[in-house]
C-alpha cells in the first residue's frame, strides 16, 4: 500500500511539473491536486450563444463588465478526486438594475447552463437580503441572549418549481419586494434557540416569539402582501438538532397569507404544491 501510494504521488508530482496543476478541495479536506494535462477546455461564448436571451432578462439595458479566462475543477468528494479533470473555462460579469433601479451584477460561467446559473443568482441575492434587513435585524437581540452554536438563523430560497419555468426570467423587473408576485419562489427561514433551564425562560421565550412573529409580519407588509415564506423557530435540546415539539413555531405564508393546515405538514413537497396552485407563472 505505502508503495502504490509512493508511486501516485511520483506519478502527480511528474504530471505536475510538465504541465502544471490546480488545487482543489473537498468539504473538510486539505486539497487535492489536480494535473492540468488532460483538461477539459470549455470555448462557449455565452454572450453570442445567448444574446437574445440577455437582453430579454435584462429588457436590453445591461453592460458587461468583464470576460476572464478560469481554471477549476467540478466538485468532487475525496475518494472520487482521481476521477475527475481540471476545467478552463469563461467567466462573465454583467452589471444590471432590478426592479428598484438598485445595480446588480450577474456572474455566470460557460460550464452550466445559463438558466440554472440565473436561479442560483436569485437565490443568492434574495435569501441575502432577507437575512440582512430582517432576520439578523429582529432576531440580533434575542441571538445575544442565547448561547447555542445554532442560533444563527438560516435563509434559504425555495427555487424548485422554478424549473417548470417555460419562458426567461425578467432579471430587471425582480426586487426583494416583489419577487414573490413574479417567480413561484419561497422562503425557508430557520431560527435555532437553545434549550436552556433558567428562571427567565418563560420571558425569553415569550420575547423571541414577539420578535419572530414581528419579524413575519414585517416582511409580508414589505411585500405588499405577497410573501411567500416557510419560516420556524425551533428550542434545541443540548442534542443538536433534537427540539422540542411542544415549543416548536412555524408560520407558513403564501401570497400573504397565512396557511394553518400546511404547518401541520411536515413535507415540503406539500408547500410547493400549493405554491405552484397560487401563483401564474405564465404572466
Amino acid at each position: 500500500m505505502l508503495i502504490l501510494i509512493a508511486m501516485f504521488v511520483l506519478i502527480v508530482s511528474s504530471c505536475s511539473r510538465q504541465h502544471g496543476y490546480i488545487e482543489v478541495y473537498c468539504s473538510g479536506c486539505d486539497g487535492h491536486i489536480v494535473s492540468l494535462r488532460d483538461k477539459r477546455i470549455f470555448n462557449a461564448d455565452y454572450i453570442v450563444e445567448y444574446g437574445d436571451v440577455l437582453n430579454t432578462m435584462f429588457d436590453h439595458e445591461w453592460t458587461l463588465l468583464s470576460v476572464e479566462e478560469r481554471l477549476g475543477a467540478p466538485f468532487v468528494v475525496c475518494h472520487h478526486v482521481h476521477l475527475i479533470s481540471a476545467h478552463q473555462y469563461l467567466e462573465w460579469t454583467v452589471e444590471y438594475r432590478d426592479g428598484n433601479g438598485e445595480i446588480r451584477h450577474f456572474v455566470f460561467h460557460n460550464r452550466e447552463d445559463l438558466f440554472s446559473q440565473t436561479i442560483y443568482h436569485i437565490e443568492d441575492y434574495i435569501s441575502a437580503y432577507y437575512q440582512e434587513h430582517f432576520v439578523d435585524i429582529y432576531m440580533e437581540n434575542i441571538l445575544l441572549l442565547n448561547t447555542s452554536p445554532y442560533a444563527r438563523p438560516s435563509v434559504r430560497v425555495g427555487s424548485m418549481l422554478l424549473e417548470t419555468l417555460d419562458d426567461t426570467i425578467h432579471l430587471s423587473q425582480l426586487s426583494p419586494a416583489t419577487v414573490f408576485e413574479l417567480l413561484p419562489i419561497y422562503l425557508s427561514i430557520i431560527v435555532l434557540l437553545d434549550d436552556y433551564a433558567d428562571s427567565d425562560r418563560q420571558a425569553f421565550e415569550e420575547s423571541a416569539l414577539m420578535h419572530f412573529e414581528t419579524m413575519i409580519d414585517t416582511m409580508n407588509h414589505f411585500t405588499n402582501n405577497h410573501l411567500n415564506a416557510d419560516v420556524r423557530l425551533r428550542y434545541l435540546r443540548h442534542t443538536p438538532f433534537l427540539y422540542c415539539e411542544s415549543r416548536y413555531h412555524r408560520r407558513t405564508y403564501i401570497q400573504g397569507e397565512r396557511d394553518f393546515d400546511l404547518e401541520q405538514v411536515f413535507q415540503s413537497p406539500a408547500f410547493r404544491n400549493r405554491l405552484a396552485r397560487s401563483i401564474d407563472c405564465t404572466k
